[in-house]
């Protein structure tokens, strides 16, 4: 567990610089729980959970997360497409977006991405995606 105070969510705006003071809606974090098996020198276990000051109140604009159940792995197979959204740059070392972006991509099999990713560990814990010819990614958003 470590501090949050320095964390802060917004929720409710799909522009983080143009916001609608009607739908957005701001609050502090007070406790950031990273996953007990990450470490910082590498991208495995790389998850955690954001716990706010107070909770946010459910509207049209915010609304909850529906994740899978561990039943439910069986249902993504390479090849499914799934859906990523995010504010993160549009190239590598280029800008954040003001813009929350989303792109659709295919999983891709586990064994092709360590293969394609060589010599970087491609755990089982992490998920591939993406064409290996290129194109759309959770970056270059065309």
């Amino acid at each position: 567990m470590n501090d949050g105070s320095v964390y802060s969510a917004l929720m409710g705006t799909a522009d983080i610089i143009d916001v609608d003071p009607n739908t957005v809606q701001h609050e502090e974090a007070d406790e950031i729980y990273l996953h007990p098996n990450y470490h910082r020198e590498h991208t495995d276990w790389d998850i955690a959970l954001i716990h706010l000051r107070r909770p946010m109140n459910l509207t049209n604009y915010v609304t909850t997360a529906c994740l899978p159940t561990r039943d439910m792995r069986d249902a993504f197979y390479p090849g499914i497409a799934v859906t990523m959204s995010g504010w993160g740059t549009l190239f590598q070392g280029g800008r954040q977006t003001q813009l929350l972006r989303e792109v659709t991509v295919p999983l891709v099999n586990h064994t092709l991405c360590q293969e394609e990713y060589y010599p970087f560990n491609i755990s089982d814990n992490m998920i591939c995606t993406g064409p290996k010819e290129g194109g759309k990614d959770s970056c270059q958003v065309h």
